[in-house]
């Protein structure tokens, strides 16, 4: 895996606000929830996700527990911005590398689980009704139906090498506080914000200059 590649998080206005509070929190949460947010803000929820039948026969379903946080690689990896069309009613945009995403929640996580629990992150794969090139059941979590293969999703995997929990969300804050989460590298604000929203998120972080340098042309937005 390449250290350069950029990938970005797309969040509501709600969730940006808790993400970029002097308390910053990180969320992973089930597939479920991603598949009912995405049809709320977006109309495209995958109610298949999880799931796979294949036309040639085979197939299967993710059974064990997982929570995760959902990402999206850059299209142009040397200057990574937002593409606002992948997820229509998202507000922010954070910009970061599956390096620094993983370690953050390694950091965070190693003394909320047991040894039961593991981190893993990846691509996700698309497939279609037909093909079942390399397709591993167990592996499900990173994989989805090729309709969506547009929003070029990265996922964060926390889950259980066994079955039987029902861990359904999972929220930890930032264990510096007042300070700029480390995972972040850049912070995107969907023009259609009022400046007013605009300032409340830069508001915690208006007196730290190496934090506000996060925000993309945010003087313009902070100054008007």
């Amino acid at each position: 895996m390449s250290e350069q590649m950029k990938i970005i998080q797309y969040l509501p206005l709600w969730a940006a606000e808790k993400a970029l509070s002097a308390a910053s929190t990180f969320c992973l949460n089930s597939i479920q929830y991603y598949i009912e947010l995405e049809e709320r803000l977006d109309g495209v929820g995958d109610k298949k996700e999880l799931k796979a039948d294949f036309d040639s026969g085979g197939g299967g379903e993710y059974i064990e527990a997982a929570i995760i946080s959902c990402w999206s690689i850059a299209e142009n990896q040397t200057n990574p911005t937002p593409d606002w069309e992948i997820m229509g009613g998202r507000d922010v945009a954070i910009v970061s590398t599956p390096e620094s995403v993983s370690q953050y929640i390694k950091d965070h996580v190693r003394d909320l689980l047991n040894e039961k629990w593991f981190v893993s992150h990846e691509k996700v794969n698309y497939y279609t009704s037909t093909s079942m090139s390399d397709f591993n059941r167990r592996d499900m979590i990173f994989w989805k139906r090729q309709k969506y293969a547009d929003q070029r999703e990265y996922r964060f995997c926390v889950r259980r090498s066994c079955i039987g929990s029902h861990l359904e969300t999972l929220i930890f804050r930032n264990r510096e506080l007042e300070t700029f989460p480390k995972y972040i590298d850049q912070v995107f604000v969907n023009p259609s914000l009022s400046k007013k929203e605009h300032k409340k998120l830069y508001y915690p972080w208006c007196c730290q200059s190496e934090a506000m340098s996060k925000f993309m042309d945010w003087e313009n937005a902070y100054n008007t």
